[in-house]
């Protein structure tokens, strides 16, 4: 599958108008994969990459050979990286 989502990626406290907005961003991301530069994240999230959108963050990843792109955690900017760290455990 190209494009996916896991099941949890939202954060539930994001309310349903950004998160139709924070959606709409990710579909832009995947139109313009081949153009857009990916920001990669470092330390115990090496590997992924961050999408920023206002005060949330969208956590992915992207493989270039797979032309496969997959939303793991869309939060706000103050807790994304801490919950996935403790995903990544």
């Amino acid at each position: 599958m190209p494009l996916s989502f896991n099941p949890d990626a939202f954060d539930k406290s994001i309310p349903q108008h950004i998160r139709e907005r924070v959606q709409n961003r990710i579909y832009w991301l995947w139109e313009n994969r081949a153009v857009v530069r990916h920001l990669p994240l470092t330390g115990e999230l090496a590997g992924l990459n961050k999408l920023v959108f206002s005060e949330y963050r969208i956590i992915y990843t992207f493989a270039h050979d797979k032309d496969e792109l997959i939303v793991h955690a869309v939060a706000p900017r103050k807790t994304v990286y801490r919950t996935m760290n403790k995903k990544r455990r």
